[in-house]
């Protein structure tokens, strides 16, 4: 096959061949800035809005064919400057680069492509923000590089036309010559040695530019990376104080459970986080809503429930989009999750910061712990210790019905009554004397009590939701309760929150 060196046009192009790289750089710095925006945006919400034709959006065929041409562009030039025993590292590099950007295309074309069928986990979405992030700032060196080339660069600096104004191209530059396809494996493997001698003899050269250039460059990395995980994404602990505009806050500590107040299960299918935070508004009054605070698990976003208030109304106040955060007011807010029940790998609370140009979050990392009743087993008149409160049972017993007297004074007149006390229907009354019920919140016993009975050698739970309080008189409370329940049958008297259970075994009538 006969052929024309291209030298001679290389020459005479040489400027135009820059600054059409130099367009083709600065074409691929917008482009590249498209893809590192969307994964920023997907790093920062865990989501994303999908339409069709992705891929040619962001991985268009143009940028294709500017890549191919970049490699072109790379590979003659590095041909004609070592012709001319130019210096030719920087095309090396260049070629390099050009089939990096190749298989970033490859691959990133088909990682759009497949968007509506792949699930990415978001530490795989970090990485490819970080890779698009160093193509797009190493495309600015090319923009400058081949600007300068194109725009500035002094051709007589290259020696070309030493003896000449004009480019000296020699009749060799131009000449025909034959191209023998066969590959000489000598000549290729001499090849390989020696462009590996000329580096090595290279590097030893510039040694002190390399060593500078790479603590710069180690100096630049290492403060871009410090920025970007503990400044712009830094992750906070628990007891951290955190400032989000206007609020401080600081989570005290984080639970999960699957029990309600009545140490019921809430639920077969989910569990409940449970976050306890102190927050300070040094604004105006405002009403802060429950999108601020997110939490992710496991890649999923969970906001905070209101319709379960109920059922853990006992460890404080917790969260509703009514309560208004006055100014530099503090409080003490439970927040309430509902969550799947499933292995958990990772959890962050997630405030939100900013609603601009994109939702940004400061985040805290969460150690949860597992909320596990602690079970104590005592016998009638021994010690209760639950919370603020500290009693005894001295005695228990069961009627279809009672009653006691009472002193009715008008004036200085005084008489005795006697009030009935009658349990609901097909119920019974319980009659619990305590060692000072004045000391003791009435409604515990309600909220917190329940019994435990066997009838046929199989045992059953009557839970504080079937019982009540009728009234009480002095020391002796005196509930409404299951007529099942006598005392042959029953097994113990239970005390039970989400932290402890007191079983307080009766065995048989112990009156």
């Amino acid at each position: 096959m006969i052929l024309r060196k291209p030298y001679a046009f290389l020459i005479k192009y040489f400027k135009i061949i820059h600054i059409i790289l130099f367009l083709i750089f600065a074409y691929l710095v917008f482009e590249i800035r498209n893809i590192y925006l969307f994964f920023t945006r997907y790093v920062q919400n865990n989501n994303f809005t999908y339409f069709e034709n992705m891929a040619d959006k962001y991985m268009n065929p143009l940028i294709f064919i500017m890549i191919v041409l970049i490699i072109a562009f790379a590979i003659s030039v590095y041909l004609l400057m070592r012709k001319k025993e130019k210096p030719v590292l920087f095309y090396k590099i260049l070629m390099v680069y050009g089939f990096v950007l190749l298989i970033f295309w490859i691959y990133f074309r088909y990682f759009f492509s497949t968007l509506d069928e792949i699930s990415y986990d978001i530490l795989t979405i970090i990485v490819y923000r970080d890779i698009t992030a160093f193509i797009y700032y190493v495309n600015f060196f090319y923009v400058g590089f081949s600007f300068i080339r194109g725009f500035g660069f002094d051709i007589k600096k290259f020696s070309f036309d030493k003896d000449k104004k004009e480019l000296n191209i020699e009749d060799t530059d131009d000449e025909e010559y034959e191209l023998n396809l066969g590959v000489d494996k000598d000549n290729v493997t001499n090849y390989i040695r020696r462009e590996r001698r000329e580096f090595r003899y290279y590097l030893k050269e510039n040694r002190g530019f390399f060593i500078i250039a790479s603590i710069v460059l180690v100096i630049i990395l290492g403060v871009y990376f410090y920025h970007n995980r503990f400044v712009e994404n830094k992750i906070y602990n628990e007891k951290d104080l955190v400032t989000v505009n206007s609020i401080t806050f600081r989570i005290n500590k984080t639970e999960t459970t699957d029990l309600d107040k009545n140490s019921e299960v809430i639920s077969d299918n989910y569990s409940f986080l449970i976050i306890n935070m102190d927050l300070l508004n040094s604004d105006k009054d405002k009403r802060i809503e429950k999108e601020n605070f997110r939490v992710k698990i496991n890649n999923e976003y969970y906001y905070p429930v209101f319709n379960y208030n109920s059922s853990f109304d006992d460890i404080g106040q917790i969260y509703n989009e009514n309560i208004i955060f006055k100014s530099n007011e503090g409080r003490n807010i439970n927040f309430i999750y509902r969550i799947n029940k499933e292995k958990i790998n990772t959890i962050h609370f997630e405030m939100l910061k900013n609603v601009n140009d994109n939702y940004e979050f400061e985040k805290v990392i969460l150690n949860p712990v597992k909320k596990v009743q602690e079970v104590k087993t005592i016998k009638i008149g021994d010690s209760i210790d639950i919370g603020n409160y500290q009693f005894k049972i001295i005695k228990y017993s069961f009627s279809d019905k009672t009653s006691y007297e009472y002193e009715n004074c008008f004036g200085d007149k005084c008489s005795k009554l006697t009030k009935m006390v009658i349990p609901k229907l097909n119920n019974q009354v319980l009659i619990l004397e305590i060692d000072d019920l004045k000391k003791l919140d009435k409604n515990f016993i309600e909220n917190y009590l329940g019994l435990k009975y066997k009838v046929s050698d199989k045992e059953y739970y009557v839970s504080s939701r079937d019982i009540s309080i009728i009234d009480d008189n002095g020391n002796e409370i005196y509930l409404s309760i299951p007529k099942s329940i006598n005392n042959e049958n029953i097994l113990s008297l239970n005390f039970k929150t989400r932290e402890n259970e007191f079983v307080i075994e009766t065995g048989k009538n112990n009156e």
